[in-house]
């Protein structure tokens, strides 16, 4: 019980156990946009294969992007695991009618309040600074998709407007 290595391990399993039915929740739902990608894709294919092609460029930034940040916010989320039950332990030491009226008798109220915004301060810069390179980050990554997006459009439009007869 005194090894830290376990309580950290004990931490991530309790913080993690709630996400794991949102993991669940989100696979059923890539399966059904799966299926809807599939019978799409088949029908953009046979208008034509550049096009498909075009299409799968313009999401390719953007799901790199993602993919990188949530990585970046996984590590950020487990390198903080001794942090954050720091914190649960100080929360429970104030909330506790017994443990807060010994800090009370020790003067330790600022110690412990200190303690907890340093960590929480941090907590907060940490999750700013990722969050604002995510979303500069996703913004161009989303005009780079974006711009391919509307030339697959463009390509729409001459193709209808030119006749397929002309490019089969």
């Amino acid at each position: 019980m005194e090894n830290p290595d376990f309580h950290d391990k004990l931490e991530r399993a309790c913080t993690q156990s709630s996400t794991r039915l949102a993991v669940l929740a989100g696979v059923g739902r890539v399966c059904q946009n799966l299926v809807t990608l599939v019978s799409f894709s088949i029908g953009v294919l046979w208008f034509s294969p550049m096009l498909c092609v075009l299409l799968g460029i313009s999401v390719l930034p953007v799901l790199l992007g993602e993919a990188r940040f949530a990585q970046l916010n996984y590590l950020m989320s487990r390198r903080r695991t001794p942090q954050r039950r720091e914190l649960d332990y100080i929360r429970l030491l104030v909330a506790n009618a017994s443990s807060a009226k010994e800090a009370k008798l020790f003067g330790l109220e600022d110690y412990f309040v200190q303690r907890y915004r340093g960590l929480v301060d941090k907590f907060y810069e940490e999750n700013r600074w990722l969050s604002i390179r995510r979303a500069v980050t996703g913004s161009l990554l989303g005009v780079l998709g974006s711009l391919s997006y509307y030339g697959a459009y463009a390509y729409v439009v001459y193709r209808t407007l030119t006749g397929p007869s002309k490019h089969r």
